[in-house]
Parts: structure tokens; sequence; C-alpha cells
């Protein structure tokens, strides 16, 4: 019983990442999602409300010029559309926003800037837990696992 329990012991350290190596990925996930977000609310600020109030009236969110919502996080999907899209011949916010910021501070700020503008929508199916951190996802319009 002894010898079962060690090899099951060894099993779960060489098939499981340390917790510093999760300790680790989710620092810099963490470093990375505060970027993402202080990024996300400076091209928020040069929003004007209209194009916002368009998407959500799409997405019935929006009767007229009044919102329709139990709570401002509905509109995360308006926001994100009036961010990322743009109608033919305009530029899309994001894009405004990366060239009013010029070059960024870090290489991280860049990264996460270049990630935000090559953002893509789309359906995903969960798969499974990832073995570090997270989730291993299948991209429903591309057929790709991320």
């Amino acid at each position: 019983m002894s010898d079962t329990v060690t090899s099951l012991e060894r099993d779960n350290r060489e098939n499981h990442p340390s917790f510093s190596e999760r300790a680790k990925v989710l620092e810099r996930y963490r470093r990375l999602r505060e970027i993402s977000q202080r990024h996300n609310s400076a091209v928020q600020k040069l929003i004007s409300q209209e194009p916002v109030l368009q998407h959500a009236r799409r997405l019935g969110l929006a009767r007229g010029r009044t919102f329709i919502v139990d709570s401002i996080d509905d509109l995360t999907y308006a926001f994100d559309l009036a961010i990322h899209t743009a109608p033919p011949g305009r530029s899309r916010a994001i894009d405004r926003y990366a060239e009013s910021a010029g070059a960024a501070s870090d290489a991280d700020e860049m990264l996460m800037l270049d990630a935000m503008r090559a953002a893509r929508f789309s359906l995903l199916r969960i798969e499974r837990r990832h073995h570090i951190a997270g989730l291993v996802t299948t991209d429903l319009c591309r057929n790709t696992e991320r």
C-alpha cells in the first residue's frame, strides 16, 4: 500500500504544475488584465453615447434614447461593439485610441493594445480546465482550440 501511495504522489507531482509555476502564470495574467482594463476604460472615454445607443437598440437593450437594463454591466456587449466595430468608411474606436496613445510605455502595454486591436468576436465552447490555469476552449466560429 505504501508503494502505491508513493507512486500516486509522484505521478501527481509529475502531471500537475508546481504551485510556483501556477503562481507565475496567474501573476502575469493579473498584470496583463490590469493593463487591458486600463486601456478599455480609456477607449470608452473616446466613444460618444450615440454608437453605444445604436448597438444597445440592436441588442434589445434600448428603446429610443433610453437604455432598458437592470445593471450597467448589461451594456458590456454594446460597449464592445462600439469599441471594436465601425460603419463602412469609419475607423474603429480601438484604432483611434491606439493612434492617439502613441507608443506604449512598455512592452506589456503594447502587447495588450495590439491584442485588443486584433480581438475578434466569437462563440466558445468550454472543453476542459487548462493544466496550469484557466480553461481550454474551442472557437466555434473558426473551429480552433484555444
